[in-house]
């Protein structure tokens, strides 16, 4: 008998809109969610939560954020960013000097 074959489907998606002036809003479905892999950005990035909640990794430091809430992330920091809950992350990044 054959091995049967495994379907494997996955209830997250990404959706990214921009907003001009080096803003995109973003939007993840999912816990766990997001840009997980750390990363180290050329310019400052500003991370505010339009909806959700959502956890950065900035330089090994864990912070926890509310819809509202905002954070800047210098240039060469190492950080990452991932959704803390199960359904929608949506967040508006600004990258720029």
């Amino acid at each position: 008998m054959p091995p049967r074959a495994r379907i494997i489907t996955s209830p997250v998606a990404e959706d990214i809109t921009p907003l001009g002036d080096g803003r995109v809003r973003m939007r993840v479905y999912g816990a766990g969610r997001g840009a997980r892999d750390l990363r180290v950005a050329a310019d400052e990035q500003r991370l505010t939560v339009v909806a959700g909640r959502m956890a950065v990794s900035c330089n090994g430091t864990l912070s926890v954020l509310e819809a509202g809430q905002a954070i800047a992330v210098a240039p060469g920091v190492e950080h990452a960013w991932w959704s803390t809950r199960v359904g929608e992350l949506c967040l508006e990044i600004a990258s720029g000097p």
